[in-house]
């Protein structure tokens, strides 16, 4: 496992914690075994994510009281807005606008004070109103993708993506109500926030802490992969089962798990298309291609199990008890075999893993990924 930067996951009590630069996240939100989780390199281009009294942030008809309230990484360091009593809108932005293009993703952590809604908003003011009383969203604007992700004890974890941005803002505006963001404040009503993060990319990563660096806070990728004693991996015949979650769906992604010795030339991946969402099975032989298959379901977020099994003239793929795709021609290997390895391009989580040196029977498949 290597990664060139420290990164932060949330722990076995449910928190945000920072761990090291090469150390393996496991990350237990919404999973109390634990999974381990990799993500591609990303940047937090908000230079002050968590001071929010700051002269980087523009703050209108509320005021931003420091360290109110416990925040998800279980430190008293959280913000309570407090809006004035005028009647108009209250909200806070960073001041000046940053600089990116393409796809863009906004989030920060919200839990509800005297009010219960937010509307989170990029630099074209498009967004989304979430509710932060029942963790759900309200109306979004056409062409955002809006997420809420529940990290306990009341805090969520609210987002947006848009794509075909020159510039970005993030801005948090309280709501009365869910509908309206221009409203008669009372001057003691707020909501809380924690953790504000922009990042070039259409979906949302773990938070990166940013405390003053104007060119942004990296997280770099994380990479996994084993090379495993001899005879471990079956040559002729075996079979390779993951439990994963792939997160958000993105064409652009292939996120791909391999069995192979280093090369394209001798290899045996399963691998969710990103333009389809589907499964593809594929064997190569001395860079001949021996098996292609392209499975018919379409794979969401959420926890998935996958096995593939491989013998001469006997190949199949199995997803969640249902066999997906199978094909009765082609030739395996001759001691090439030699790692396992897991391509990742996004967000995801590996629960489990498990490999065996025979092809299992149709029926121990079935049993092996029924959820």
């Amino acid at each position: 496992f290597t990664r060139a930067s420290s990164a932060t996951v949330v722990n076995k009590a449910g928190l945000i914690e920072t761990v090291g630069s090469g150390e393996p996240r496991i990350d237990f939100s919404n999973d109390a075994k634990g999974a381990l989780l990799l993500e591609p390199t990303r940047s937090n281009l908000i230079s002050y994510s968590e001071d929010f009294s700051n002269t980087y942030w523009l703050i209108q008809n509320l005021s931003a009281s420091l360290n109110s309230i416990i925040s998800p990484d279980g430190t008293l360091n959280a913000t309570k807005l407090i809006e004035d009593s005028s009647n108009s809108t209250h909200r806070i932005l960073n001041g000046n606008a940053i600089t990116i293009s393409g796809d863009v993703s906004i989030s920060v952590f919200a839990k509800k004070g005297e009010r219960n809604w937010i509307r989170l908003t990029n630099n074209n003011l498009q967004g989304a109103f979430f509710d932060l009383e029942n963790g759900v969203i309200g109306n979004v604007i056409s062409g955002i993708n809006a997420k809420i992700e529940n990290y306990g004890n009341g805090w969520y974890r609210c987002s947006i993506s848009q794509t075909g941005l020159t510039s970005e803002r993030l801005a948090v505006y309280t709501s009365i109500d869910g509908v309206n963001t221009t409203y008669q404040g009372d001057g003691t009503s707020g909501v809380y926030i924690y953790g504000a993060q922009v990042e070039q990319g259409s979906y949302a990563t773990s938070y990166i802490p940013n405390f003053g660096n104007s060119a942004g806070a990296t997280r770099s990728a994380d990479a996994s992969s084993q090379t495993v004693p001899s005879g471990i991996i079956g040559q002729t015949e075996g079979t390779f089962f993951v439990e994963v979650d792939f997160g958000v769906n993105d064409v652009s992604d292939y996120p791909a798990f391999f069995l192979w010795d280093g090369t394209s030339n001798n290899r045996i991946l399963i691998q969710r298309r990103g333009n389809s969402s589907t499964l593809q099975y594929q064997v190569n032989v001395s860079n001949s291609i021996q098996v292609n298959l392209i499975g018919t379901t379409s794979i969401g977020s959420g926890t998935v199990k996958i096995a593939i099994a491989y013998k001469q003239n006997d190949f199949v793929c199995y997803l969640n008890g249902i066999e997906e795709m199978s094909d009765t021609s082609g030739i395996t290997y001759s001691g090439a075999l030699s790692q396992i390895s897991f391509a990742n391009t996004r967000h995801d989580k590996i629960s489990q893993m498990e490999l065996y040196n025979t092809r299992l029977s149709n029926a121990e498949l079935q049993a092996l990924t029924t959820i």
